[in-house]
Parts: structure tokens; C-alpha cells; sequence
């Protein structure tokens, strides 16, 4: 039976803003055509122009409905609007951290696991292949058979039909670029266009394909203004972001060199490692955990001692250092070495 969503509190979207801002037109792939031969080859060279452009598209036509994305993001906002005291008991423990397994909360903090920089984004994060037995705030419990169904659904009919796309770009067989991506995936508490899901490339299928794909950075920002380049609209600088979003990655033993014997590649010459160093997937999440390829970007958040920021409950006071993301960064590591360099070519 469904739960009742009126258990939670309600969710209303904030209005699209009022500031005349500088839009960009994004690659639709409208998915309606995917089993018509010819409207597939269309949808491969639309996919092709957004993965060598901006690196974003929206897909519209993709099945879920709006009744289950509405629904999807009220749970989403009950988990994220909960206390800081009452999140603590599902936060993603050092262990886990360590071993690269990220279920849970990972609260925003004065330094994130990526790059090492600020953050100021909280995460509530779950795994298609979660275990049974993982606990879920009491909340959102009545609802994760159906957060779990919508995940399942993503994986099976729309990531799959992305990949099929990719793999056709690359003129290579659908296994060759299905079989790099791992069957799972996770959802963290859709950046979504009316009607349409927005995607973006990351930065592994950018080494899968020999940097031919652009893999764009997730935190978007306004370019220079009178504003901070960094702040939202000001019509908007007050309001909360809720967003649904579906990771999906290689799987952990892949490693980051191009899917081989791509016609495409060779053609265009990406048909080669873009880095000296080779890392399998694992490795390549650990080493960038580290360090490894720091970008200079979103270094404006102030970094106080003893301070963490909770974006729906303000800040508060950590002196213990392990009631937030933060705690990974105060807790002593052995010099981490990077993985043997592998020579050779794909």
C-alpha cells in the first residue's frame, strides 16, 4: 500500500526568479523516440552535441510521472529539514568514509571530501544495492519502497538508454559501454525543467572517452556580475534548495583509459589516456579524496575552526569535530600515495 503523503510536511517549489539572466539553450533528448531506429540515431547526434558542448541536456518523455517527482521531493525535503541532533544517528561514518561507501547523511562543513574546499551542501545519500537492514530516519521509512522502485526505474529505463546512446555515438557495441557502468547507483535527497530531467557528464565517462566528452562541474555559477559571482539571484538568495538527484559511475574495478576499439575515438583522436597516471574507478575516487587534481574554484566560504553549517538549521557549534562532514577533515590519515603508474595505451 502507499504511504500517505500527508504524513510529511508539505513542499512548495520556489517561483523561478523575476532577474532577466542570460539563458542557455540545452540539448533536449526527448526518449519517446528511442525505439524508432531513425529518431535514435537523431537522439545519438543530439546527445553527441550536448557531451562535446556544455556538457548538459534535459530528457523529457522519460516516464516518471509528476505526481511521483512531486512526491519524491516532499520526502526529499523532510529528510533534509530535519535537526542536525536528529540527522547525527544516519550520518556516513569514518569507516565508511575510508572504505568510499557514502549511505547517509553527509552534512555540509568547512571542508568537503572533494577537493578539499568548502561546502555548503547537504546530502542525504542512498544506494540502489543498500542492505536491507540500513536505517532511514524514521520519517521517511513508510516511503523508501517507492524511493527504491523510482531508483530502479532510472537505472533500468533511462540510464540504460543513455549508455545504448553513447555507445552508439562511439560506434561500438551497447555491451562495451554498458559494461562499463556499474549495475547500482545512488540517490541523494532530479535538477529538474519542467517536465524534463537535466543530466550532466561527469568527469569519468570524460576518461572514458578520451576527454571527447565534456564532463562539467556540479556546482554551477553565475558568471561575474554586480552580484558575487557566487550568490544566487537576489530574489533568491533567501530560499532553501531541494534537489533529487541519480549518480550513476564505472564500476569500481574499471579502469579510466577509453572504451577501446571506438571507431569514433580513433577518428577524433581521443583514443588515448588524457592523464599520465591510469586509475581504476576505486582508485580515482580515493586519489581525488586526497587531493589529487585539486581545483581552485569555490575557495569564498569562510573555513571557521569548530563551525558547521547545517543549510536548513544555520550553524552550530561542533567543538568534538564528528558531528559533520568536517570530522573527516580533523581526523589524522596516513600520507596517502598515489596508485602504481601504469604505462602503455588503451
Amino acid at each position: 500500500m502507499v504511504a500517505d503523503i500527508n504524513q510529511l510536511p508539505p513542499y512548495t517549489p520556489p517561483p523561478p526568479t523575476k532577474e532577466d539572466l542570460d539563458y542557455v539553450d540545452l540539448v533536449n533528448i526527448d526518449l519517446s523516440r528511442f525505439d524508432d531506429p531513425e529518431g535514435r540515431k537523431q537522439l545519438a547526434k543530439d546527445l553527441y552535441e550536448a557531451a562535446t558542448g556544455y556538457g548538459f541536456l534535459t530528457l523529457t518523455n522519460h516516464g516518471i510521472s509528476d505526481e511521483t517527482y512531486e512526491r519524491q521531493m516532499r520526502i526529499a525535503n523532510a529528510a533534509m529539514t530535519l535537526k542536525p541532533d536528529e540527522k547525527a544517528p544516519y550520518e556516513v561514518t569514518p569507516e565508511e568514509d575510508a572504505r568510499g561507501l557514502y549511505a547517509g547523511y553527509k552534512p555540509a562543513g568547512p571542508l568537503g571530501h572533494k577537493g578539499g574546499f568548502p561546502k555548503a551542501l547537504d546530502h542525504y545519500n542512498m544506494l540502489v544495492h543498500d542492505p536491507k537492514n540500513r536505517p532511514h530516519p524514521e520519517i521517511i521509512r513508510p516511503f523508501m519502497e517507492e524511493t527504491y522502485g523510482v531508483m530502479s526505474y532510472i537505472r533500468t529505463n533511462i540510464l540504460v538508454k543513455l549508455l545504448k546512446l553513447v555507445a552508439m555515438i562511439l560506434e561500438v557495441p551497447d555491451e562495451s559501454v554498458l559494461s562499463t557502468h556499474a549495475p547500482g547507483g545512488s540517490k541523494t535527497e532530479y535538477l529538474r525543467y519542467p517536465h524534463g530531467i537535466v543530466v550532466n557528464f561527469g568527469e569519468a565517462l570524460e576518461r572514458l572517452t578520451g576527454g571527447l566528452f565534456k564532463a562539467t562541474i556540479h556546482r554551477v555559477i553565475r558568471p561575474e556580475t554586480k552580484m558575487s559571482k557566487t550568490e544566487p539571484p537576489e530574489d533568491q538568495r533567501h530560499l532553501r534548495r531541494i534537489g533529487v538527484i541519480y549518480f550513476s559511475r564505472p564500476a569500481d574495478e574499471r579502469e579510466l583509459v577509453p572504451i577501446e576499439n571506438s571507431p569514433l575515438l580513433q577518428r577524433m583522436g581521443t583514443d588515448k589516456p588524457i592523464d599520465e597516471r591510469i586509475f581504476c574507478m576505486a582508485d580515482y575516487l580515493d586519489a581525488r579524496k586526497h587531493g589529487w587534481k585539486r581545483y581552485d574554484f569555490d575557495i569564498d566560504r569562510p573555513r571557521e575552526e569548530g563551525k558547521h553549517q547545517d543549510p536548513f538549521d544555520g550553524e552550530y557549534t561542533d567543538p568534538e569535530g564528528h558531528k559533520s562532514l568536517g570530522k573527516f577533515d580533523n581526523m589524522p590519515r596516513l600520507q596517502y600515495s598515489l596508485p602504481t603508474v601504469k604505462t602503455g595505451t588503451a
